[in-house]
């Protein structure tokens, strides 16, 4: 399964990018990020490109611990497909209502040990 990851564009979100990333890896689904690609100037090609990842995407998991616009966007496109989303919060953050309003699952996670734990288990298949 093809799992783009949304998250805000920060050097904070860094290591629970790659957290989410190695982490998807070992379930055996396909990780993809937009903040991987090269930087694209031209914001209507950034956004042709952003969205067509979303249309080849099976789910979405999108990090709403902060505030993100093109990670909303991403959620909103998402959502109008049809396709699942699950939407993680630390349980720090405020937990967006407008997010929890599409998301099909809600995981809030105290550190990235429990974050591992509980979407290893949404993400492998069940026996």
């Amino acid at each position: 399964m093809k799992i783009f990851i949304a998250i805000k564009s920060s050097e904070r979100d860094k290591p629970i990018l790659s957290t989410l990333k190695e982490m998807i890896n070992s379930t055996g689904h396909e990780p993809y990020t937009f903040l991987d690609e090269d930087y694209i100037a031209n914001e209507k090609e950034l956004m042709v490109k952003a969205l067509a990842k979303v249309k080849e995407s099976d789910l979405l998991v999108i990090d709403g611990s902060q505030d993100s616009l093109g990670a909303g966007i991403e959620a909103g496109y998402f959502y109008s497909l049809g396709k699942p989303i699950i939407c993680l919060f630390n349980k720090e953050a405020k937990v967006s209502r407008t997010l929890s309003g599409i998301s099909n699952q809600i995981v809030i996670y105290q550190d990235f040990e429990d974050l591992k734990s509980k979407l290893t288990s949404i993400l492998l298949p069940k026996q």
